[in-house]
């Protein structure tokens, strides 16, 4: 038996913190803690001993309380005696691989899922311009003053972080755009063509280069990182949405709390002493019920962004593995019933 992974999140302004272990085994019901200045001592059936050493904090000792075990994990709270000078940062993203699109004569379009065409005919990109997240529907282009909407013309290609706008028009209705083969919904129907994601299609040009599709979970994780940056306060309202083949929205309703301060150490080797290391993040308090939607657009300052089914399903992924491997019985009281994750920003390849 041995420790698969240790957090622990800190109440600097209560002085307090709530340790979460997660053994690769059940927890015996013969368990001892001792809480000591600088680290945290677990002893398993009198025989197993784990030691937690703790950097930048320190702790009262032996004060420990609201202890509890589920299965594998083992949950409880420690008093801190001191924090440290420097407050902690906040979650901050930089992706690997983003694909580029560019002019060319001859840009073919595919499905990322079944690599079949997305239209029979190849688009020629004259111009390709980028645009800030969130902000298209405010800006405008060839519309003159009279009509000032964003109106790409017909070889326009217009891109921010996650997505590409085309003019074009076989496509104006209000609907999803599916991949005529797998069903997969690769974009969405707007005003002037359409919305594009970068995590759904891939780009093929003229002269055979091909740029590949973005990975979903990097597409949320640019959104996110660029709404921490933004925030003009410590806690943001957030609804992602996606619409479905059948075109119904999906939804996450997120409040983003700007930074958080954690410590985290992961146990591959097995070990039994383990140091803990401070990490980058911001909490996403979240749930998925569409019964709140029109309340958290009324009651709150709303950030409202609609993204691709597969960032969904990403997103998803990873807010549940965090909450369910880190955070399991952190689930939070409220008609909302949210549950709370995280986001590092040095442990975005999944946790095992």
């Amino acid at each position: 038996m041995h420790i698969k992974h240790v957090c622990i999140e800190f109440e600097i302004y209560v002085l307090s913190c709530q340790v979460y272990i997660t053994f690769s085994d059940n927890v015996p019901i013969d368990y001892d803690i001792e809480i000591d200045v600088k680290s945290i001592t677990i002893t398993l059936a009198e025989k197993d001993i784990y030691i937690l050493n703790i950097k930048e904090y320190t702790l009262e000792e032996d004060e420990v309380r609201d202890i509890k075990v589920y299965g594998n994990k083992l949950l409880f709270r420690a008093q801190l005696n001191s924090c440290p000078k420097t407050e902690s940062s906040c979650f901050s993203f930089v992706p690997k691989y983003m694909p580029e699109v560019k002019s060319a004569e001859e840009v073919f379009i595919t499905c990322c899922s079944c690599q079949k065409l997305f239209d029979t005919k190849s688009f020629n990109f004259r111009r390709v311009l980028p645009v800030e997240l969130y902000e298209v529907d405010h800006m405008f282009c060839h519309g003159g003053t009279d009509n000032l909407v964003f109106h790409p013309q017909e070889d326009d290609c217009y891109f921010d972080k996650v997505s590409i706008y085309i003019r074009n028009k076989h496509w104006t209705s209000s609907n999803s755009v599916k991949c005529k083969n797998c069903n997969l919904c690769l974009g969405v129907c707007v005003e002037y063509g359409l919305r594009l994601w970068l995590d759904s299609v891939s780009f093929k040009f003229g002269n055979n280069d091909e740029q590949t599709y973005a990975p979903s979970y990097d597409c949320f994780a640019i959104l996110i990182d660029d709404i921490v940056k933004t925030m003009l306060g410590p806690i943001s309202h957030v609804i992602m949405k996606f619409k479905d083949s059948e075109n119904a929205f999906h939804y996450i309703l997120m409040k983003v709390i700007k930074k958080s301060e954690f410590a985290i150490a992961l146990n591959p080797n097995c070990n039994n002493i383990l140091t803990l290391e401070r990490k980058n993040c911001s909490s996403i308090i979240w749930h998925t019920s569409t019964d709140f939607v029109e309340k958290w657009r009324n009651d709150y300052f709303v950030t409202e962004i609609q993204i691709s089914e597969r960032m969904y399903q990403s997103a998803i992924k990873y807010l549940t593995e965090i909450h369910k491997q880190f955070l399991i019985g952190n689930c939070l009281t409220g008609i909302e019933k949210s549950r709370k994750s995280y986001l590092f920003t040095d442990l975005t390849d999944k946790v095992e």
